[in-house]
Order: structure tokens, then C-alpha cells, then sequence
């Protein structure tokens, strides 16, 4: 007995489920696999999804990024060096530590007029400020006299600020004590010692 569409009447073949001209199903059984075929995603569907799941998340993350370094570079505290000039009356008789002034960078500098002189073996530096000509003012606490004197002797005149250029070296009464000299190139140095602080000036003569 012939088979015939029950939507558009297209002969069918008598084990056929769907119709091979409109495509409709001829059971119940092939009504349901057709609905849930319809209901699947295709897989090209799929892909374009995930890709695109992908390049959003990418872009949150850089995004991300940005905004952390553009957070990290507004927060950057920018530190001025004070322009001063060393005067051995800094050090005043009531010196202890509390009136160094702390202006700048606390470690050794190693530009402009402070690479006529290394560093000294003892002490912190408390700060190190520079002025537009590259002289240098450091302030460092925790040096006794004989380490001032001991700096000087073995690092400071072979560095060329040696005893024949001396124009200040006086020790008072009080434990203060002041030295200046000047290297070939007319370069000054500057050391006060007063209570285990010492300020060193080095650069243009003033």
C-alpha cells in the first residue's frame, strides 16, 4: 500500500519517517527527534560564541592593566631636592640628630658634584639634596669624630682633597668639628661633625 506525506501528500517510501519534499515528520516518534534537532545549536554557532567570549575577556584584562598603571603612575610621590647652601653653623651646639633636615632621598647619591667622593663605611644617610649646579648637601647620623677623621684621612684626600688644600680644620671645645678643602679642579668639600651627625657639602665653592 502506497505511503503519502500527511502535511503536502508526497509519495513516500513506506519506511520513510520524513518527507522528502517538505521535510515534515510522519510519526510521533519522528515528530520529537525533529523538534530536538531543531533546539541543538550549531556547532559553527558555538564557536563563534566562544570566540568571541574570548576577545572580551582579553580586552577586560588589558583594560584592567591600564588601569592599574595609570592608578600606580597618579600615586608616584614626586620628591624636590631643596637647593641649600652648607654652613658649619647648621650644626648648632644643641645638635642631636632631631634638626637634620630630611629633604629628599635618603641614600647616597651618585651623580653631579658626589662622584668626586665615595661613601662612607659608617653612618645612614639620613638625606642627600641637590642643587641645580649638582652640588650636593648629605646629612648622615650614627658617625662618631673618629670615623670623621678617618674618612677624611683615608677616603677624601686620595680622592684629591688632600692636606695642601686644606682652608678649614678646627676641632672646639664642644666636640664640633669643621673641615673644608678644595681638589685641583676647585672643587669643594665640606665636613661638619657635631654629635654623631656629620654634614658633608661638596661641589661649586661658595
Amino acid at each position: 500500500m502506497a505511503k503519502y506525506c500527511i502535511k503536502c501528500g508526497a509519495q513516500l517510501d513506506d519506511q520513510a519517517n520524513f518527507c522528502d519534499r517538505c521535510g515534515a515528520a510522519q510519526n510521533e516518534q519522528a515528530a520529537a527527534q525533529q523538534q530536538h534537532e531543531q533546539k541543538k545549536i550549531p556547532k559553527w554557532l558555538m564557536i563563534v560564541i566562544a570566540v568571541a567570549g574570548i576577545i572580551v575577556g582579553v580586552f577586560a584584562i588589558i583594560n584592567g592593566v591600564i588601569s592599574i598603571n595609570k592608578a600606580q603612575t597618579q600615586n608616584i610621590p614626586v620628591s624636590v631636592p631643596t637647593q641649600q647652601v652648607l654652613d658649619p653653623d647648621d650644626l648648632d651646639d644643641d645638635t642631636d640628630g632631631d634638626d637634620v633636615d630630611i629633604t629628599s632621598t635618603n641614600t647616597w647619591p651618585l651623580d653631579g658634584y658626589a662622584v668626586y667622593i665615595p661613601q662612607p663605611l659608617y653612618g645612614t644617610v639620613v638625606s642627600a639634596s641637590a642643587s641645580e649646579d649638582g652640588s650636593y648637601i648629605i646629612y648622615l647620623s650614627g658617625v662618631t669624630l673618629e670615623q670623621s677623621t678617618d674618612y677624611l684621612q683615608n677616603y677624601i684626600f686620595p680622592a684629591g682633597f688632600d692636606q695642601n688644600s686644606i682652608e678649614e680644620d678646627t676641632l672646639s671645645e664642644n666636640g664640633r668639628y669643621a673641615f673644608r678643602s678644595y681638589n685641583a679642579e676647585g672643587v669643594m668639600f665640606e665636613l661638619v661633625y657635631e654629635a654623631d651627625n656629620i654634614g658633608i657639602y661638596i661641589g661649586t665653592p661658595y
